[in-house]
């Protein structure tokens, strides 16, 4: 029965944070609006942590538009790692 529940709850919060970051995004976020989700003060932060390897998240480039971009699914996958890793250590 845990079993059970735990994979509801891990469907639940997926879809979850997919539908909030796409509403409140749209598919894909700019530097400003990751800035904004992983709580980074400027969006050269997060160009630097970008560039030294330590952003938890993928970067992409898209051909004609200027900056870096990450789609509201590595987001989402993202959030849902953290609140499962977060969840796993209060049980602990």
């Amino acid at each position: 029965m845990t079993g059970n529940f735990m994979r509801q709850r891990k469907l639940i919060i997926e879809y979850t944070s997919k539908q909030m970051i796409m509403q409140k995004y749209g598919p894909l976020l700019s530097l400003e609006e990751i800035r904004d989700v992983l709580k980074y003060k400027t969006e050269e932060a997060v160009k630097k942590a970008y560039y030294k390897g330590t952003l938890p998240i993928k970067l992409v480039k898209i051909e004609g538009r200027a900056g870096l971009f990450c789609s509201a699914q590595a987001m989402a996958d993202y959030i849902d790692q953290v609140d499962k890793e977060g969840s796993e250590n209060v049980m602990a």
